[in-house]
């Protein structure tokens, strides 16, 4: 997983006010498999907890193979910002800092 400048700007923001606050991954399976999804929350004993960039992620067991490669950026819609899980083809994204 990498992140984006404006992924780890927008999260910093998000768990500045609680250390116990991660980004979080997790599983949803429905009835056409699994799918995942994430929240700023309290990362839950079976999470594998990440360090990337120096910013703390949390994220299921089951997820590792799904996001092992993909990017954490931020993005505006509308009026509303939030964390978008891009593939690597969007690495142009990525500047150094």
């Amino acid at each position: 997983m990498r992140l984006t400048n404006q992924g780890k700007k927008f999260i910093k923001n998000l768990t500045a006010d609680n250390k116990y606050h991660l980004l979080r991954f997790y599983a949803v399976a429905d009835r056409n498999g699994m799918k995942f999804a994430a929240d700023i929350d309290t990362p839950i004993h079976t999470d594998i907890i990440m360090e990337i960039e120096g910013i703390h992620v949390a994220l299921s067991p089951k997820l590792l193979p799904v996001l092992k490669d993909k990017i954490i950026h931020s993005e505006t819609v509308n009026g509303v910002t939030g964390i978008v899980v891009l593939d690597e083809k969007h690495t142009h994204l990525i500047r150094s800092n």
